[in-house]
């Protein structure tokens, strides 16, 4: 049905004016919009595997410049895809950092030193040496130190 509604209305498509209308038509449906949007943007498919699809299965007709539309889509996604990657490593490096830091802050809880002492040991804020250990009293004896990055990743807003 939607490939008969598709086809139709942009093969009924004129005139520009009779044309343009037909495409706000199709856009203004949610579903064939997003099915649209995954199709371009998925990043299995290349680019001429997404103009078939628009093509044949949207009864698009891939023109020069829908065909660089249809390119540039492609990229954003890659695009899109990289900034998740690099998002993720430094987020994964700054849980690896606060997990050290976290381990150091605990050898240093285990040996009875004192908030200012582990600070200037670790050359850390004081606030954020004790902003640890009292996060970590709740662990006590064991200190999982996981649990610990948690919280304290949930309480600084990361």
């Amino acid at each position: 049905m939607t490939d008969t509604y598709l086809k139709r209305s942009l093969d009924s498509a004129n005139d520009k004016a009779k044309y343009d209308e037909n495409v706000k038509t199709i856009l203004s449906d949610k579903t064939i919009l997003s099915w649209i949007l995954t199709t371009l943007l998925s990043s299995r498919m290349t680019p001429k595997g997404k103009e078939e699809v628009l093509e044949h299965t949207y009864g698009i007709p891939m023109s020069y410049e829908l065909k660089e539309a249809t390119g540039r889509m492609c990229n954003l996604s890659d695009l899109v895809e990289e900034r998740g990657i690099e998002k993720g490593i430094e987020k994964g490096i700054e849980q690896g950092t606060e997990l050290k830091l976290i381990s150091l802050v605990l050898k240093k809880l285990k040996k009875s030193c004192t908030v200012s002492q582990i600070a200037d040991a670790l050359e850390e804020p004081e606030e954020k040496i004790s902003q640890i250990m009292k996060i970590a009293q709740k662990y006590a004896p064991e200190y999982d130190e996981r649990k610990i990055l948690a919280e304290l990743m949930e309480s600084s807003g990361n």
